[in-house]
C-alpha cells in the first residue's frame, strides 16, 4: 500500500498546487454564503458543506487554497480507500495501485476534489461505507454495521443522493445469501443510527414544507438537461474516462462470476445504483460515487488475467493509464493556463455535454463558471458608490441568482462594499430581505419593463463584461430602482427562485 499512499500525497499536492490557476466557482460562493447562515438545512442540500465551509474558513482563512484544501485531502483519502478496497477483494499490490490509479485520472475526480463541493465529500462517504460493508461480508465483522450506519447517516447529511448507495446495498443483501446479515441486530442498530443523524436534515425540511422537494421539481422541469440513453452512456465514458471503462465492465464480471462468490451484493447494488439514477434521468456525475466500488473489484479482474503473462505488462498497464488520465485532464480540471487550454481544447475536440439548458461559453461550464465575478463585483460597487450618502445608506443589492449574491458578500469588501446582497435563489430566499427597506435597489440583471412593474424609476447605471464567463452573466445590465410602486414584503413574497 505504500505506493498508493504515494499516489495519495501526489495527488493532493497536484490538486492545491494549482487552486489559483483560475477563480472561485459558482457554487463555491454560495456554500460560503451557507456558512454565514449554519442551520440543519438548505433548499438545495444538507448541512455537512456549509459546515465544511465554515471549518475551512475559521481554521485555514480565505484564499482558494484555504477553501479547496479539505476537499483536495477527500481525494487523498478516495484514492487509499480504493486501494484497501482492492485488496480486501483479493487484489494484490498491484491491483490497488491500478485501483487507486483509475480513481486519481477520472475526469470527474480531478474536478470534484478540485473544488468546495458537497460531491467530494459524498464519493468519499460512499467508498468508506462501502469498504465497512465490505469488512463486514468477507471478515464476518458484524458489528461494523454501526460504523456503516453512521457513515450513511452522515452521507445523508451531506448529500441526500446517498440513499441511492443505501437503497443498493439493501437491494444487494436482499438478492443474495447475504441477507443472512438482517437477522443481525448490529444491521438494524446500524439503520437506527444513519436514521437518527439524518433526523436533523428531515425535520428541518418539515418545518420549512419541503424545500428540497420543490427544488428538485423544478430543476428537473427547467434546468437539468434531458440525455438519450446514448448521451448518458458517452457522458459517463467521459467522466469516468475511456479507458477505466474497462475497468468498470471487469468489475461487473467480477461481481457476477465465481470470481466474486460472496461479493455479489456489491454488483447488484451497482445495477440498483444506476437504474435508479438513469430512470430517474440524475445528472451523469450521480453515478460517480459508485465508480471507486467498480474499479477496485475491475483491478482484481485485471489482475487475474495478466497474472499468467509478462510481468512487463503490469507496469506499462499503470503507464498507458497515467498517460491516458494526462491527455485529458486539462479538460477537467484547470491544470493549463486559459490560453494553453483553448488550443488544447480545440486540438482535441473536448467538451463533456451540457448538465443544464443554460447556453454555454467557449469553455464548458465547470471552467467558464470560475470566471467574471471579481469584474461583476467592481462594476456593482462602483454603481454602489456613485450614489449620494444618504443613497448608499438606503440602498440594498438584489441578485437574481445565487451565484452573484455569493460573489457580492464573499469579494464585495474587496472593493470597499459592506453590504451584503439578498437573491430570490434557493437559500438566499429563506434568508429573507435583511434589513433592506427597498427604497433604493441596485439590481443584477432581469428587464427593465419587469422591474417597472414594482419601480417607478429604473435607471440603467452599468452593463457587467467578462468575456470568459457564463454567457448570461455576460452583458448584465445593472440597474438602480428607486422610488418603489411596493413594499420590500410584498416584492419578496412574489420573487421566490428555487432551482
Amino acid at each position: 500500500m505504500r505506493t498508493v499512499w504515494l499516489m495519495a500525497a501526489a495527488y493532493v499536492v497536484l490538486q492545491l498546487s494549482i487552486v489559483n490557476r483560475y477563480g472561485i466557482f459558482r457554487d463555491e460562493l454560495y456554500y460560503l454564503a451557507c456558512a454565514e447562515h449554519l442551520a440543519w438545512g438548505y433548499v438545495d442540500h444538507p448541512p455537512f458543506v456549509a459546515l465544511v465551509a465554515k471549518l475551512s474558513r475559521t481554521l485555514f482563512g480565505e484564499s482558494l487554497l484555504a477553501i479547496r484544501f479539505l476537499s483536495a485531502l477527500a481525494g487523498g483519502a478516495t484514492l487509499v480507500l480504493t486501494g484497501r478496497l482492492a485488496l480486501l477483494f483479493g487484489g494484490d499490490r498491484w491491483a490497488a495501485a491500478l485501483a487507486a490509479l483509475a480513481v486519481a485520472i477520472a475526469p470527474v475526480f480531478l474536478y470534484i476534489f478540485h473544488i468546495l463541493s458537497m460531491n467530494a465529500w459524498d464519493v468519499l462517504f460512499w467508498t468508506a461505507t462501502v469498504f465497512v460493508v465490505a469488512r463486514i461480508v468477507v471478515e464476518e465483522r458484524e458489528t461494523l454495521w454501526i460504523t456503516a450506519g453512521g457513515l450513511i447517516g452522515l452521507g445523508l447529511e451531506n448529500k441526500t443522493s446517498m440513499a441511492f448507495l443505501a437503497l443498493g446495498l439493501g437491494t444487494g443483501v436482499l438478492l443474495t445469501r447475504e441477507r443472512r446479515w438482517l437477522r443481525s441486530p448490529y444491521l438494524w442498530i446500524g439503520a437506527a443510527i444513519a436514521a437518527a443523524i439524518a433526523t436533523p436534515n428531515i425535520i428541518w425540511q418539515i418545518t420549512h414544507s419541503w424545500p428540497t422537494i420543490e427544488f428538485i421539481r423544478n430543476a428537473d422541469a427547467l434546468k437539468n438537461a434531458r440525455l438519450t440513453p446514448l448521451q448518458f452512456a458517452g457522458s459517463q465514458l467521459l467522466e469516468m474516462h475511456p479507458l477505466n471503462a474497462l475497468l468498470l465492465f471487469a468489475g461487473l464480471w467480477f461481481f457476477f462470476t465465481a470470481d466474486g462468490g460472496r461479493l455479489r451484493l456489491f454488483g447488484w447494488a451497482y445495477v440498483t445504483i444506476f437504474l435508479i439514477i438513469f430512470v430517474q434521468h440524475g445528472k451523469t456525475y450521480y453515478l460517480s460515487p459508485s465508480y471507486p466500488l467498480m474499479f477496485a473489484a475491475g483491478s482484481v479482474t485485471i489482475m487475474r488475467v495478466l497474472a499468467h503473462r509478462a510481468r512487463v505488462l503490469r507496469p506499462v498497464t499503470l503507464g498507458a493509464l497515467l498517460l491516458a488520465g494526462a491527455i485529458v485532464a486539462p479538460g477537467a480540471f484547470p491544470v493549463l493556463s486559459i490560453d494553453s487550454y483553448m488550443a488544447y481544447s480545440r486540438a482535441l475536440g473536448l467538451r463533456p455535454p451540457d448538465a443544464e439548458r443554460n447556453a454555454t461559453a467557449e469553455l464548458p461550464q465547470h471552467f467558464a463558471d470560475m470566471f467574471g465575478w471579481d469584474e461583476m463585483v467592481g462594476i456593482v460597487a462602483s454603481v454602489y458608490h456613485s450614489l449620494t450618502p444618504d443613497e448608499q445608506r438606503r440602498a440594498g443589492i438584489f441578485a437574481l441568482n445565487y451565484g452573484e449574491a455569493g460573489a457580492i458578500d464573499f469579494l464585495g469588501p474587496k472593493h470597499g462594499l459592506a453590504v451584503k446582497a439578498i437573491s430570490p435563489h434557493n437559500s438566499y430566499y429563506l434568508w429573507g430581505p435583511r434589513d433592506v427597506s427597498g427604497e433604493i435597489l441596485i439590481v443584477i440583471g432581469g428587464k427593465r419593463e419587469d422591474h417597472l412593474k414594482s419601480y417607478e424609476s429604473v435607471e440603467h447605471a452599468a452593463t457587467i463584461e467578462c468575456g470568459l464567463c457564463m454567457p448570461f452573466e455576460n452583458h448584465r445590465p445593472v440597474y438602480v430602482l428607486r422610488r418603489p410602486k411596493r413594499s420590500m414584503r410584498e416584492i419578496w413574497a412574489t420573487s421566490k427562485m428555487y432551482i
